[in-house]
């Protein structure tokens, strides 16, 4: 390829590899895998997040749960319920109670003693004797008609007063209050005969009870008395008590000093023999037990005579330094010297052998003390444990004596309270009908509302786990957050949904037709993020996405345009030869000549690229199809072009096609200097993200980012947008703002226009 400006000066050469171009001498690494990125998976959002998601679901099952309980409603049999409430009052005298039975309240059991009475068999069988109850229609299709009464009766006891509820349900409204009035008047007839025999029963109870506490406590009392006249002077004696626990502890107090004192000797006595052979050793060691006084004997002998040895010796080195050691005075000296030594390893031995029978003696003697208190303190153990018990059942006695007698004072009591209520009926159960049983007017079951209520709670339940089923089954990336976490890559941008009412035309150059829409302003921030995020070296920038219909034919064409604005020469390059748009988008012809037609030499460079209607922006249509793409873009004359568009231009925008579906995008990818990754929220998943990514980094490209496409406007966690590109009134000034800033490149700014023709075709 040859460059040729408008001054005719043609620049040749070779483009820069890569590594070169981005100045540190390094290809591009390789991004780490997800799995090694802090916070990967999927991002957390709120319950009410997926709930709204899924509110088609929800309300699916609302209504449906409401269908089924409206159903339910309108093809249950209605069941009927009448009540008659009873009033219960015992007011006879209370019956002695044991210990275990007075845990329940007094009326509390014979209230659910009436109600166990009102369901038995007895009761019910009085009911069914009734002609007129015989020929219900409640009973006409049952088996046993006893057993399914019993089942269907229900007996309520009352928590806070003496009342009674008896309810029965059936299909038959008039007939359940008659069942009902019917069980409560045999109930009320049983009774009756009963209560003649409460008087008597109740007296003799009494008697039978105050003459088995009278015999027990007299048993007690001669027990007691005993007890006194056998035990007392031992278990109750203050002088001697008191003497034998004072004298267990002394003796258990002088025991343990006894044992250590036995363990303090053997401990002296065996570190004694271990220092046997060391005379001074041991002396010191004497000292250090405070046994100086009984054993330190000698120790007063033998200091002079070891000054002596000293002095002896140091007259004697003298001596040898003058004389010769046969001389009479160092014979005399020498034999001197030994016998002090002689005498002082008698005295030494004679030391040792009386601490060590004295240390041994004082052993024996500690011993034999502790042996001694250990016979009298288990004695005196054994007599203080005796005593003890002496008490605890002395202790025990006078409690039982003293329960007895407060019981017989109560039955005392009860039996000349009952003396006293001559002709009345004692423990006599007064009953009386509060409400009779009435014909039900409205069904108890089924409960309407409740059955309402509980489809609506089981619809919402329903509702909720399968939208949260659905919501963690779903795959597919949503916002930028997540695709970054869950990829690895960063997020460039996000760009909000356009309608699909719009053209073609209209949607690829919205920054140009529409400046001040949200749209165009997220391919702006596209466009600052790539100014600032990549090097400034990086001239060709290639666009592709996993897969076909995420949208990056429109990015493309609206950053090619937002960069032109931004006063960047930039030609877009279709180099999708499968499904190419951009010539759609920019409404111009590609049958005649295109990108394909020039690398197949049928075509100048310069004829091929077209203008458009943005200054600063030149389009390199795809062009005729052909039967090889691949190829073609893997040629060296591919190669050799994009070099010369990237000396030619600021910024050279590749169109490719999806990553994931052929291989063109990676051999692009494996060429330019940048690659963009576009991404479609809510069509795309993590698993044909991350091919894609795979795919563009086990060639070798640098992917700079992803880009979010077709994010819902409101209504959604990632619709952020608004009316934010008409903020500041019209918008336009924001644009002229935009358009006029200075922006990174490459150094020299805007090239001059440049003739590019192909070196074949010269």
């Amino acid at each position: 390829m040859v460059l040729e400006n408008r001054g005719g000066e043609r620049l040749t050469g070779v483009r820069p590899g890569r590594a070169d171009r981005w100045g540190d001498g390094r290809a591009p690494g390789r991004l780490p895998p997800p799995a090694t990125l802090p916070n990967a998976g999927r991002v957390p959002e709120s319950l009410v997040s997926v709930m709204w998601r899924g509110r088609w679901i929800m309300l699916i099952c609302l209504v449906l749960a409401l269908a089924g309980g409206f159903a339910y409603i309108e093809t249950a049999t209605p069941i009927y319920t009448s009540t008659a409430k009873l009033y219960l009052d015992y007011g006879g005298i209370p019956v002695v109670q044991t210990q275990e039975s007075a845990r329940i309240p007094r009326t509390d059991r014979y209230l659910y003693t009436q109600a166990e009475l009102l369901v038995s068999q007895r009761i019910l069988g009085a009911v069914f004797e009734l002609p007129e109850i015989r020929r219900l229609r409640t009973f006409a299709n049952v088996t046993i008609p006893m057993a399914y009464l019993r089942k269907n009766i229900h007996v309520e006891v009352g928590r806070r007063d003496e009342i009674v509820s008896i309810s029965f349900s059936s299909p038959h409204a008039t007939e359940v209050p008659q069942i009902v009035n019917d069980i409560v008047e045999a109930y009320l007839a049983s009774r009756s005969d009963s209560q003649q025999r409460n008087s008597a029963q109740v007296m003799k109870m009494l008697q039978e009870e105050m003459a088995r506490a009278s015999d027990e406590l007299n048993g007690k009392r001669d027990e007691l008395a005993e007890f006194e006249s056998t035990s007392m002077p031992l278990s109750l004696g203050s002088d001697q008590g008191s003497g034998v626990a004072q004298l267990y502890l002394s003796l258990q107090m002088e025991y343990t000093q006894a044992q250590l004192r036995a363990s303090d000797a053997e401990l002296f006595y065996r570190s004694a023999q271990m220092l046997a052979k060391d005379p001074e050793t041991l002396r010191q060691y004497a000292r250090t037990r405070s046994q100086v006084a009984a054993y330190a004997g000698g120790g007063s002998e033998i200091a002079p005579l070891e000054a002596q040895l000293i002095a002896g010796q140091s007259d004697l080195d003298a001596l040898l330094a003058e004389l010769t050691p046969d001389h009479p005075r160092i014979a005399l000296l020498t034999a001197q010297l030994e016998r002090i030594r002689t005498t002082i390893d008698e005295l030494n031995g004679r030391f040792v052998r009386v601490l060590l029978a004295a240390a041994e003696r004082q052993y024996i003697e500690a011993k034999d003390r502790e042996e001694e208190l250990a016979g009298l303190y288990h004695e005196q153990r054994q007599q203080v444990a005796e005593l003890n018990s002496e008490l605890n059942r002395y202790r025990r006695l006078i409690t039982e004596v003293s329960d007895l007698e407060a019981h017989c004072q109560t039955v005392r009591t009860q039996i000349r309270e009952v003396r006293t209520i001559v002709g009345e009926d004692v423990g006599q159960l007064r009953m009386k009908i509060l409400e009779p049983a009435m014909v039900a007017q409205l069904p108890s079951h089924p409960q309407k509302s409740k059955i309402m209520a509980m489809a609506m709670i089981l619809g919402l339940l329903a509702g909720g786990a399968l939208s949260v089923l659905r919501d963690f089954m779903d795959q597919t990336l949503r916002s930028g957050d997540e695709i970054a976490a869950v990829l690895g890559v960063p997020v460039l941008g996000v760009v909000p949904a356009m309608s699909q009412r719009e053209t073609v035309p209209s949607r690829g150059r919205k920054v140009h037709l529409q400046p001040d829409a949200p749209e165009a302003e997220a391919f702006r921030t596209v466009r600052t993020a790539i100014f600032f995020g990549a090097p400034k070296e990086a001239r060709t920038i290639l666009v592709t996405s996993p897969a076909a219909g995420d949208g990056k034919s429109t990015l493309v064409s609206n950053l090619a345009i937002a960069m032109a604005q931004a006063g960047q020469k930039t030609i877009l390059l279709d180099a999708d030869f499968r499904k190419p748009m951009q010539h759609v988008i920019f409404e111009v012809e590609h049958d005649q000549g295109g990108l394909s037609a020039v690398l197949t030499g049928q075509m100048k460079l310069a004829e091929a690229i077209q203008r458009t209607d943005t200054d600063g922006l030149s389009l390199l249509p795809c062009g005729p199809a052909v039967s090889n793409p691949s190829e073609i873009l893997n040629s060296p004359r591919f190669t050799r072009l994009l070099t010369c568009l990237a000396e030619a231009y600021d910024r050279v925008i590749i169109d490719a096609p999806p990553v994931t579906v052929v291989a063109d995008a990676q051999i692009l990818g494996a060429t330019c200097d940048i690659t963009m990754l576009v991404l479609r929220a809510g069509k795309s998943t993590k698993k044909i993200g991350q091919r894609a990514i795979d795919d563009l980094q086990r060639v070798g490209a640098r992917l700079l980012g992803t880009v979010v496409n077709d994010v819902a406007r409101s209504g959604d966690r990632y619709g952020y947008y608004g009316t934010y590109g008409r903020s500041n009134g019209s918008g336009r000034s924001g644009s002229k703002a935009v358009k006029n800033r200075q922006v990174p490149s490459d150094g020299s700014g805007p090239k001059s226009a440049v003739a590019i023709t192909s070196k074949g075709d010269r």
